[in-house]
C-alpha cells in the first residue's frame, strides 16, 4: 500500500555509559518499533535491513534540536554511524565544539537531557489489522534531541502556539482542522505568526500542506 510521503517521530534514549567526553559521542537506540497510537490508526514499524532505508543516516545525517531544521544554529552534531541490532536500531552520535552547543552536551552527561527522536518518512505500509498499519519500507532522516519524547502525534507542541487557544468553543471538524496544520506547522518547523495566520484566516488543511511541502 503506498502512502503520502510525510515526515512523522519517533522516541528513542540514550545510552549512558556510552557517552565519550574526548570524542564528544554517544549511543542511542532510536527504535524498538513498538506500535503507536496515531489519530485514527495505531502504526508499527518494521525494523530490518529489508525494511529501512539506512542510507541518509549513515551518510552523516544531522543531530537536530527538537526537529527544527530551518537554521544551522539547530544543527547539534551529526550521526557518525547507525545501524541494525536485535529488532532495534542504534547510532553513534558527535556533537558539534560550538559554545551554544556545549550546556547541551553536558547536560547529555549529566542525564539531564534523556531524550532522542528519529524523524522519518514512510514509503510504503501493510494493514496488518484494521486500522493497524506496519511501515514495510521507511526511511529515517535525521535524529533530534527533545525535551519530551515524540508522542503519538509526532510532534512536539509549541509553546507559542497551544492548541487550546483555538478549540475552547469549535466543533469536532474545526479541531481536526486546527490540530492537523499544528502538526504540519511542528514538522516543518513553521513561523509561528503564519501558522496562527492559517488557523483564523480558516485555511483548509490542504493548502496548508501544498505550502509548506
Amino acid at each position: 500500500m503506498q502512502i503520502e510521503t510525510r515526515k512523522f517521530s519517533r522516541n528513542g534514549f540514550f545510552i549512558p555509559a556510552s557517552v565519550d567526553e574526548e570524542k564528544r559521542t554517544v549511543q542511542v537506540c532510536w527504535t524498538t518499533g513498538q506500535r503507536v497510537r496515531r489519530r485514527g490508526f495505531s502504526e508499527e514499524l518494521a525494523v530490518s535491513p529489508e525494511s529501512i532505508r539506512m542510507e541518509r543516516l549513515n551518510a552523516g545525517a544531522p543531530l537536530l534540536n527538537s526537529h527544527r531544521s530551518d537554521d544551522l544554529k539547530n544543527q547539534l552534531g551529526v550521526v557518525e554511524r547507525a545501524w541494525l541490532e536485535g529488532g532495534e536500531g542504534f547510532a553513534v552520535i558527535r556533537f558539534s565544539k560550538r559554545k551554544d552547543v556545549e550546556p547541551i552536551f553536558e547536560d547529555v552527561k549529566d542525564g539531564v537531557i534523556r531524550n532522542v527522536s528519529v524523524g522519518y518518512t514512510i514509503h510504503r505500509v501493510e494493514e496488518i489489522e484494521k486500522q493497524v498499519f506496519r511501515a514495510v519500507d521507511w526511511e529515517p532522516c535525521e535524529l533530534s534531541l527533545v525535551p519530551v519524547p515524540a508522542d503519538s502525534g509526532a510532534s512536539v507542541r509549541s509553546e507559542d502556539i497551544k492548541e487550546g487557544d483555538f478549540m475552547e468553543n469549535e466543533n469536532k471538524d474545526e479541531k481536526i482542522r486546527v490540530l492537523d496544520i499544528l502538526d504540519l506547522s511542528e514538522k516543518f518547523s513553521c513561523d509561528k505568526n503564519q501558522v496562527r495566520s492559517w488557523i483564523e484566516d480558516g485555511k483548509a488543511v490542504e493548502d496548508v500542506r501544498s505550502f509548506v511541502l
